[in-house]
């Protein structure tokens, strides 16, 4: 698997992941399997954590339901390697212990970290390109970058993403696709049967009629999912001229400075996405090795700083949204 120069190999196929094959120099190599680990020059933090000061690794184990539950980080600062045991898959579907998150969870951070390193981050943001350039719009959950994105879709644009969008230091968003909710409306305005298939269509349709009838099945159920990237035209990477966030209000459309739309999106950041210093593995690391973590964060606002430096960054509101309305005040449209 390549996450954007991320390559990583594994012996066992992460749903979502892809399928994940050999590698001569990968930067993440996960193993699934029984392992042998001596801990015993390691200190031990809690009933489950293990670790030893400037020491590039973090031990794992516990026991449940008769299974053996280890994990063992390894060179967060190089090659970094995860091992695990078979039960470890087994226990994240059925029981989450209090002191870690899923493996999945933990592949999903070392892979931001390295991401980071290399000069990229996430922003949860729909992302739209038209003519060589992108707009970018950053909100909340169920403010409308779902919306906006079908909206800029019908006027034109390509699609890069409309939930979490990769971007770099150097102003550039990459095609980030994965499947987004679609709300009721929405999937009734945008989507035809013949987009995803007669039986899909309409099960998804019921789903959606019965979840936006009932508060209590809208909170419960998951909405239909569609994958928007194999709906409609994507590219791959584009250069982003305006920045946008998006709120629900009474209309309005201020420009803002740089730094001003750094901090709403970290602000929405910490909302709405798995910061890496916040897994458990990361936090015992940090307190063996600290100072590599705040370094990683600081590397991470530099490059937020850097993309938006060369932006036109607006505030957007109003409360029939119509993205587009305001987006064409604005001149993108």
């Amino acid at each position: 698997m390549n996450a954007h120069n991320i390559e990583i190999v594994s012996n066992y196929p992460f749903s979502g992941f892809g399928e994940l094959t050999e590698d001569l120099s990968p930067d993440i190599i996960v193993n699934i399997g029984n392992f042998s680990f001596l801990k015993d020059d390691l200190s031990k933090v809690d009933y489950w954590f293990f670790g030893k000061e400037g020491e590039d690794i973090v031990y794992y184990e516990d026991r449940i339901f008769g299974m053996d539950d280890k994990i063992l980080l390894r060179n967060l600062k190089g090659k970094t390697e995860i091992h695990a045991t078979n039960g470890t898959l087994k226990i994240d579907r059925i029981y989450t212990p209090r002191s870690r998150e899923s493996l999945k969870n933990l592949i999903n951070t070392v892979i931001q970290i390295k991401q980071i390193e290399h000069g990229c981050l996430s922003i949860h943001a729909s992302c739209l390109s038209k003519d060589g350039e992108a707009i970018l719009l950053a909100a909340f959950p169920n403010v409308g970058k779902t919306l906006s994105a079908f909206q800029l879709l019908e006027s034109g644009f390509k699609y890069i993403s409309d939930d979490t969008v990769l971007v770099d230091n150097k102003g550039v968003a990459y095609l980030t696709s994965f499947p987004s909710a679609v709300g009721y409306y929405d999937f009734l305005r945008f989507i035809k049967p013949k987009d995803i298939g007669v039986l899909r269509y309409y099960a998804s349709f019921v789903k959606s009629w019965f979840m936006h009838r009932s508060k209590l099945l809208n909170r419960i159920l998951r909405p239909p999912h569609l994958t928007l990237g194999n709906l409609y035209e994507t590219v791959d990477k584009a250069k982003v001229k305006v920045v946008c966030t998006l709120e629900i209000g009474l209309k309005s459309i201020k420009k803002i400075e740089p730094e001003d739309m750094l901090k709403k999106i970290n602000a929405i950041n910490e909302y709405c996405l798995p910061r890496f210093y916040a897994n458990p593995f990361i936090k015992v690391y940090d307190y063996f090795n600290p100072g590599y973590i705040e370094s990683i964060r600081e590397i991470e606002r530099e490059i937020l700083s850097d993309f938006l430096s060369s932006c036109e960054c607006y505030s957007l509101a109003c409360n029939n949204w119509d993205w587009k309305s305001l987006l064409e005040e604005i001149g993108v449209i």
